[in-house]
This record gives structure tokens, sequence and C-alpha cells, in this order.
């Protein structure tokens, strides 16, 4: 059975992916991409924990 990636899962693969080029477009470091990422993957497990949509949307 597949299940939905949490966004803890995601962010470092988006990073990798796509890490130079949104620090590029944003003329930031990729090191403040990947913490911004990182930093709103945690904020979304706490408050959706295991991934689960809220009731609301």
């Amino acid at each position: 059975m597949l299940e939905a990636a949490r966004p803890a899962e995601m962010a470092p693969l988006m990073v990798d992916a796509y890490g130079k080029q949104i620090a590029g477009r944003l003329h930031v470091s990729s090191y403040t991409v990947q913490d911004h990422l990182k930093m709103k993957s945690q904020m979304k497990e706490k408050a959706c924990p295991g991934g689960q949509a809220s009731p609301s949307g």
C-alpha cells in the first residue's frame, strides 16, 4: 500500500533537486533555503501528526 510522503520526508528531496535554483532566484544561500524548508516541514508535522490532513482541508 502506498502512503503520501510526509513533509519532513519531502524537504530533503526538494532541497537536493531545487535548492540551488530557489536560492539563486531569491538571492539567498542554499543553506537558507534548506533551513526554511526544514522549519516549514517541522511546523506542518506538529500541526498534522502522521501526515493526516486536517478536517477543514
